[in-house]
């Protein structure tokens, strides 16, 4: 029987190819868990624990109730599905971590800016600032932080920066 042995350059590969699907795995789910469900299923009817925010006006069951979802990360989050001017938007919120609690604007800053969401957008009638960021697709993520929340909105196609403005100050 002949007896099987590896190179050091072999194990390196190996080892290397490895480390690079698990980074590729972590980079994805780091990307798309705001807004999509882990493997657990949707919990309807249940409340956040935080103070969330919804459209002034609009009670949780007129927008299908919270789901509650789990990130990758293991922090859960709460969601509703909405609509702008006809295009459907998807509205998740978290507790804002206790780490954007100090120079929020700044952090909520940076974290936009890894979803690609530069385009700063501040309502006239509140002082949040809320950052827009495009896909070539025509999908849009905004990120904002309100009260004590962290807030992220993905909608399925293009709404104005007039319309956002009006929907995040509508937001109670």
């Amino acid at each position: 029987m002949k007896k099987l042995t590896l190179s050091k350059k072999s194990v390196l590969i190996a080892s290397g190819g490895i480390a690079g699907v698990i980074v590729v795995w972590l980079i994805i789910a780091n990307a798309i868990s705001p807004t999509t469900p882990s493997s657990q299923e949707d919990t309807k009817g249940v409340s956040p624990p935080f103070h969330a925010a919804l459209p002034k006006s609009t009670p949780i069951r007129d927008l299908g109730g919270w789901e509650t979802k789990t990130a990758p990360s293991g922090d859960t989050f709460y969601a509703f599905s909405d609509t702008i001017n006809g295009v459907a938007i998807r509205v998740s919120q978290q507790a804002l971590p206790a780490s954007f609690k100090t120079n929020t604007s700044q952090k909520i800053a940076e974290l936009a800016k890894g979803y690609n969401a530069t385009t700063p957008l501040t309502t006239d009638t509140t002082s949040v600032t809320a950052y827009i960021g495009s896909s070539a697709r025509g999908p849009q993520s905004v990120i904002f932080a309100k009260d004590d929340s962290l807030v992220l909105i993905q909608s399925e196609g293009v709404i104005s920066n007039a319309a956002w403005a009006t929907y995040i100050a509508s937001l109670r």
